[in-house]
């Protein structure tokens, strides 16, 4: 099975639908179905909430996003990297 690291780049394309959003899509299900371990940092985190701060202009807006994300990687095919 292929590790991929998701960069802070492929989750807002995908989080704000930016050009490469489908991309990142079809990514974080192939994560899904198990078909790649995934794996993010979790300063991608902070990153992407300092970034969407100014572009997401509540906090439900930014807890969706974050639920959205934590669905797509609610498998034992994502790995949260502590770095």
């Amino acid at each position: 099975m292929k590790n991929v690291f998701l960069d802070t780049n492929i989750l807002i394309d995908y989080v704000l639908n930016r050009p490469g959003g489908k991309d990142a899509e079809q990514l974080l299900m192939h994560g899904r179905k198990g078909d790649v371990s995934l794996s993010a940092s979790l300063l991608t985190i902070a990153n992407m909430a300092y970034i969407l701060k100014g572009k997401i202009d509540k906090v439900t807006q930014f807890q969706e996003w974050c639920d959205v994300l934590l669905f797509w990687c609610a498998t034992d095919s994502c790995e949260w990297l502590n770095c």
